[in-house]
């Protein structure tokens, strides 16, 4: 099983950019910088566990986003979330969690497994903290 936890707010999947020039039109990546420092952390906690290779084959995935509580909440309402165990304290908010897990699913591929093909099951939860976070965990399935 590999797990990794990102210590930075969970980032949604944004739509693909474009501009024109002259009688050209072009597409461009938004999310350049935060791929690389992303996929940089998980190389590096790939490593620190000593996990070279992509796994193969069949993979369940599980995905806590972890989202920041908003600045303008009252602190009773604040209390009143915290208090609530983790997994009652969930965020019907905007970005959906479809764009999230898209973002990091895309982020894992040819690092963590080879294709995120071989996903074939899921898990994902978006929760407040006041940690924002993303906790990722991959379990390689028996063939």
């Amino acid at each position: 099983m590999y797990k990794f936890v990102l210590n930075e707010p969970p980032i949604a999947k944004a739509r693909p950019r474009f501009y024109v020039r002259g009688k050209k039109v072009g597409v461009y990546d938004c999310q350049k910088d935060d791929t690389a420092r992303l996929r940089l952390s998980i190389h590096s906690q790939m490593a620190m566990n000593a996990l070279y290779k992509p796994v193969t084959g069949p993979v369940h995935v599980r995905v806590c986003f972890h989202t920041a509580i908003p600045k303008s909440w009252s602190q009773k309402r604040l209390k009143s979330v915290l208090e609530k165990s983790e997994l009652e304290r969930w965020d019907i908010t905007r970005p959906d969690i479809d764009n999230y897990i898209k973002f990091f699913l895309d982020l894992m591929n040819g690092i963590v497994y080879v294709d995120d093909a071989q996903i074939v099951s899921s898990q994902a939860y978006k929760i407040y903290s006041d940690r924002p976070r993303t906790e990722i965990e991959v379990t390689k399935l028996k063939e």
